[in-house]
């Protein structure tokens, strides 16, 4: 555990000038950050459904490009969630307050004594899709991609997809 203290950016110096050939691949990872050959995000959504795995995702937006040719690496997702680590859970409902008449006893106290502004949901979700900057060129399949997209979820969720962004 000691020698992780020591931990530095030369480590990346290391692997690119390494020609270890087990490396090779973290080395040419290390050279696509660097020449800023990273995935674009194409467009993002929240996501209703929490129970919805990237394979179903993956599934359904290739039923609607059907005869459009699209790499493996093309086209990357994610479904991200964001919460309070406790999942969807309030987090007030494990921590106790002390008064000053009784500094002993921990209580706890109810959501209208605390704050009237505290939110009703304490997990979301999105979904991401990503392709490949490498590919230049490729604007239409982009384009084919996120209509794809908004085909699926309106059919998966049955609402127009409100896209936090899209890169038409």
């Amino acid at each position: 555990m000691e020698a992780y203290t020591y931990l530095n950016d030369n480590v990346i110096q290391l692997i690119i000038n390494d020609n270890n050939p087990k490396l090779e691949a973290a080395h040419n990872i290390l050279q696509d950050i660097m020449c800023r050959r990273l995935l674009k995000c194409v467009t993002q959504t929240h996501c209703k459904d929490k129970t919805l795995k990237e394979n179903h995702l993956k599934e359904g937006i290739f039923k609607y490009l059907k005869g459009i040719p699209i790499e493996e690496n093309f086209l990357h997702y994610e479904i991200v969630k964001f919460n309070n680590g406790m999942e969807n859970k309030d987090p007030l409902e494990k921590v106790r307050f002390y008064t000053k008449d009784h500094l002993d006893e921990p209580i706890r106290l109810a959501k209208d004594h605390v704050s009237f502004v505290l939110p009703k949901v304490f997990e979301e979700c999105s979904i991401r899709l990503y392709c490949n900057t490498k590919d230049r060129g490729k604007d239409e399949i982009v384009e084919k991609i996120i209509k794809a997209f908004e085909k699926w979820y309106r059919e998966k969720v049955g609402l127009k997809t409100h896209l936090l962004f899209s890169s038409k």
